[in-house]
């Protein structure tokens, strides 16, 4: 039995020479965890087994170590051409801890799917002179003097508190493609109205 390894990326691929039995299974632990050190980037383990079959006795050593491995955020893959392999690992469960590949390149795309893109950010250039604009115009049309909060991008998830009326400003342009919302609690939305017209409105 001989393994050699490869280096892509941050996938490290161990090539299996024989079937993955138990006794190949048991060995693996103490040959990833120099590699793991040597490579400290990995995040993906690739068990090619070529034309070779994995045996049901393997598992008991397999679990463990992609269970502790999955803990530091590494998933191990078994990259096999046979159906039986993947059926086998299907079968037994164990698709989540050994997921089943054709193709190492399926690992790139599963990369790129899972990857969260990061989030917009708020441009003060852009978003300051809205602010300093509101509060003019609260200033001048009804006579209050404001204190704006921190602005805050729209989470659907987790929606601000106590909104009743809002008023949506919808802005197109080369640096920003979006919506504004002013957001008041009924009781303010009214109080500027009052302010406003003159009036009390209820």
């Amino acid at each position: 039995m001989s393994i050699e390894s490869l280096v892509q990326g941050r996938i490290l691929i161990l090539k299996i020479n024989s079937d993955l039995d138990e006794s190949v299974s048991a060995t693996l632990e103490g040959i990833l965890n120099p590699l793991l050190s040597q490579h400290s980037g990995i995040g993906h383990i690739v068990l090619d087994l070529g034309a070779n079959q994995i045996s049901h006795a393997s598992f008991r050593h397999l679990s463990p170590l992609a269970l502790s491995l999955r803990k530091d955020k590494k998933q191990i893959y078994v990259l096999s051409s046979q159906r039986s392999v993947h059926r086998l690992i299907k079968s037994e469960g164990m698709d989540r801890s050994l997921k089943p590949i054709n193709d190492v390149a399926e690992i790139h795309v599963e990369e790129v799917r899972t990857t969260k893109p990061e989030g917009p950010k708020l441009d003060v250039n852009f978003v300051n002179p809205l602010i300093e604009g509101t509060l003019h115009v609260l200033k001048v049309q009804a006579q209050m003097e404001v204190t704006p909060g921190k602005p805050k991008l729209k989470d659907l998830e987790n929606p601000p508190p106590n909104i009743d009326i809002a008023g949506i400003i919808g802005v197109t342009s080369s640096g920003f493609n979006g919506g504004i919302a002013l957001c008041f609690p009924e009781k303010v939305f009214l109080s500027i109205m009052s302010s406003m017209l003159g009036e009390d409105y209820k």
